[in-house]
């Protein structure tokens, strides 16, 4: 099994590039996604998050993240927090899950990859960088926030000048989706070449 990393910030297209690996081969496990369909309904994880953020931040089906989100970016200490909670428990069911698919390549798209030492356990480390301001609107239609919302959330996640430094390859989305597939295309062959 061969771990890629996939990370950048929120609003990047990083959903998009890991559609575009998987018709590679790739599995492609979304952390975000796996935060909340199996992080989030563990009850180790529920009884933490409710320590530090009270019991009214649950839910049946896991968190309101609309309100954990509220908290979090707006105190760099809070989400720091947060993702000393969720660290051990996001690389747990990641690798999980990548046992579970039996796949000989996974694509490991993490926006805190560095920050859970996820990184580690990657052979290849690629960044998705987009213009900050795409970035913006992206979350803004995504999550139903406001401007200043996003503005907050793209604060407390690394830079591009942290990702082109500690990243094997980049990948810029600019908005040229036939350029970006074929750059990432070309991109998860080459990855399978180089690590066979």
């Amino acid at each position: 099994m061969t771990l890629i990393g996939l990370c950048g910030p929120s609003g990047s297209g990083k959903t998009l590039v890991g559609s575009l690996f998987a018709m590679e081969g790739f599995i492609h496990i979304d952390c975000d996604k796996l935060v909340h369909s199996r992080v989030y309904k563990r009850p180790d994880v529920r009884a933490a998050v409710a320590a530090h953020f009270g019991e009214d931040i649950l839910t049946e089906e896991g968190v309101d993240r609309k309100r954990l989100g509220a908290i979090v970016f707006a105190d760099s200490q809070k989400l720091d927090e947060l993702n000393d909670i969720l660290r051990e428990a996001i690389t747990e069911e990641a690798l999980a899950v990548a046992k579970e698919s039996n796949s000989e390549y996974i694509l490991l798209d993490a926006p805190t990859l560095f920050e859970a030492g996820m990184d580690k356990k990657c052979k290849v480390v690629i960044a998705l960088i987009a213009p900050y301001n795409t970035c913006i609107e992206r979350i803004m239609n995504r999550d139903g926030i406001s401007r200043e919302a996003a503005i907050l959330r793209l604060s407390r996640q690394k830079d591009e000048d942290f990702l082109r430094k500690h990243c094997r390859y980049v990948l810029v989305n600019d908005g040229n989706i036939v350029g970006l597939t074929k750059k990432a295309l070309q991109l998860a062959e080459q990855i399978k070449k180089e690590t066979k």
